[in-house]
């Protein structure tokens, strides 16, 4: 006969859908019993830590691997191997698409055939995000049958091949393998939060801050070294294929968790369901109409700095400056506005400082280039963490992440594709970069409306429904 707290725990259970086959990593401890461990564990994002007293540990026990009703969580030195091999995956998930950007006059230029108009240039920009909306499906399933961990293995794989090859055929390849990398990015996209929330559930905030503002280095980092190092090795081919040494990097510090990686049933009957949750399609929603701006200027702004009079180190500079300024507030703003009532004051406000760097960049591009760029790197930097916080905070359960996550990334970045294409088409119609300005403008108009919405405090998934503010 159970007891009523068991009872509860089983029905929260089998509402979650996360299960996992008796694979263990290595250190491990065995699954406490279900009672104890329902009283144990906080809510998510709640940052409640145990005291001495009920639901502590021995000192002894620090430095081991425990066991969450979700997952083994992590301390000690198993904890920081975890931490930096997270990270490590994250500074790979953005090179791939912010090297180039500052590379596209000379990809345009190019002898061997490659000369591209400016919107057969937004197509190589927006192949990738149509790759991340088809691909981020993908990843419950993927990770169902093989594990977390195995897939994001097999991620790492994949993006260091195709980084590698892309640039050494003519258009159709850099554009395949531009597409195939973004697509393996779109399945950590989805699985590294799920990931972090599995192992981490009282640290998934600050962990969560610390993967975004990685995220934010990592494009930063491409999008500020790419032209000095293609002027370095001798063309834009080599400074394109270099960042597949970084990802190679990334999956030798990988491979050992991929050894104990456990299948894991990520709930496909909870992600349908959230397709019917007006608030998922609130934050799906706010995650595309930031990315929209985001890719937008990935792909656009150092071609109006060259525009604007900048050479093409200063302009890949400027991206690299905006995304950089970015990591501050992408660093604090899930964390602060986890502790507040609810996040709809972070989610609009930061879009104030978007809409202020892309007007005074339609309106007067060479004036004041960097106050533009770091307005849009506070505002952009800001709302990119949000609302990949936003999915962790309104998943009641584990198994809403990934599933929210999934639905999340294929609405964003279904929305997002069509950014950077309708930009240049209506630069090539109008000759000007002003109205396809205006144009991210009144996206961003959009994306601090919904942000009142998807800010309200509640739930999708799971038991029960959102809850108003």
């Amino acid at each position: 006969m159970t007891t009523p707290s068991e009872r509860t725990v089983r029905g929260r259970e089998a509402v979650s859908g996360l299960t996992a086959e008796p694979e263990t990593e290595a250190g491990a401890e065995p699954a406490a019993d279900p009672a104890h461990r329902a009283r144990a564990e906080p809510a998510i994002g709640s940052g409640a830590v145990p005291v001495n007293g009920a639901g502590a540990e021995p000192a002894d026990a620090a430095r081991r691997v425990r066991s969450g009703p979700d997952g083994p969580r992590l301390s000690g030195a198993a904890l920081a191997l975890f931490v930096l091999s997270v990270l490590a995956v994250a500074v790979n998930l953005r090179p791939a698409l912010t090297s180039v950007g500052p590379l596209l006059p000379e990809i345009r230029r190019d002898h061997v055939g490659l000369g591209l108009s400016v919107t057969q240039a937004g197509v190589l920009s927006t192949a990738p995000l149509l790759f991340f909306a088809l691909a981020a499906p993908l990843a419950p399933r993927l990770a169902r049958r093989f594990g977390l961990e195995r897939t994001i293995l097999a991620v790492l794989v994949v993006v260091a091949l195709s980084l590698g090859l892309r640039p050494w055929a003519g258009f159709s390849l850099l554009l395949l393998g531009t597409g195939v990398a973004a697509g393996a990015i779109a399945v950590a996209n989805v699985l590294v939060p799920a990931l972090i929330r599995r192992h981490l559930p009282r640290r998934a905030m600050p962990m969560m801050g610390a993967y975004s503002v990685t995220l934010a280095l990592g494009a930063t980092l491409a999008a500020g070294t790419t032209v000095p190092i293609s002027e370095w090795l001798g063309g834009w081919r080599w400074g394109l294929a270099a960042w597949g040494l970084l990802a190679v990097a990334a999956l030798v510090l990988w491979a050992p968790r991929s050894r104990g990686g456990a299948r894991v049933d990520l709930g496909t009957s909870t992600t349908r369901r959230l397709w019917r949750q007006p608030l998922a399609w609130q934050v799906s929603a706010y995650l595309g109409t930031q990315s929209v701006g985001f890719y937008c200027m990935v792909a656009w702004l150092p071609s109006i700095a060259r525009e604007s009079g900048m050479s093409a180190t200063e302009a890949g500079l400027l991206l690299s400056t905006s995304i950089l300024v970015g990591a501050a507030s992408g660093l604090l703003v899930p964390v602060l506005s986890s502790r507040a009532r609810n996040q709809q004051v972070a989610a609009a406000g930061t879009v104030v400082f978007i809409l202020a760097g892309l007007t005074g960049l339609a309106l007067a591009p060479a004036a004041a280039p960097w106050l533009w760029a770091v307005l849009l790197g506070i505002g952009q930097g800001g709302t990119f963490p949000l609302a990949l916080a936003l999915i962790v905070l309104r998943s009641r359960t584990a198994a809403d992440v990934p599933g929210l996550s999934a639905m999340a990334h294929t609405v964003g970045y279904m929305m997002a594709a069509a950014g950077p294409l309708v930009m240049a088409a209506i630069r090539e119609w109008t000759g000007s970069w002003a109205p396809a300005l205006m144009l991210v403008v009144g996206v961003a108009l959009v994306q601090l409306v919904l942000g009142c919405f998807a800010g309200r405090s509640g739930y999708v998934g799971g038991e029960g429904q959102p809850r108003g503010t």
